[in-house]
């Protein structure tokens, strides 16, 4: 059984084996993955007081990661949370590693005072099953996520 809490400097390798995971699996895997902005940014997120990194652990192993912001819309001042990365990796799956990976970013959101939590779908890994768990878990679906891909400058 999976247990949660907030990724410490020392998970860095693990972190970074599980965003390659992710980076692999996911439509993000036409752009390039770095190292070291990924350790960057991993880093800058379990320093920074008004973000959130929390980690699944299996067995000794990161099986799931989510990170998470706060932050204030342009047109508003009240504070909600973002999903920065949501990822579980394939021994996490078809459990309840990442609706526990959720709640815990919406119990913190609620302690930091935000009035919502926004979760984007951002890869196209199983977008179906999981659009529906995170409906189950009371989200609206609020609109889509589009790419496009720039190989030349169109005129």
């Amino acid at each position: 059984m999976a247990t949660y809490r907030r990724a410490l400097q020392e998970d860095l390798p693990a972190l970074l084996a599980l965003s390659k995971e992710m980076h692999a699996e996911t439509s993000f895997q036409t752009l390039s993955f770095s190292d070291a902005k990924t350790a960057t940014e991993i880093l800058s997120t379990i320093l920074n007081p008004n973000m959130l990194f929390v980690v699944a652990e299996d067995r000794g192993a990161i099986v799931g990661m989510v990170a998470a912001y706060l932050d204030r819309p342009y047109f508003s001042d009240d504070l909600v949370a973002y999903d920065h990365v949501w990822y579980v990796g394939k021994e996490g799956r078809g459990s309840m590693v990442g609706p526990r990976l959720l709640k815990y970013v919406a119990e913190w959101a609620r302690l930091c005072g935000a009035k919502a939590v926004f979760v984007t779908l951002g890869s196209d890994v199983s977008q179906e099953r999981v659009g529906k768990l995170v409906e189950r878990l009371g989200y609206s679906r609020l609109g889509g996520y589009y790419r496009k891909d720039i190989d030349s400058v169109e005129v």
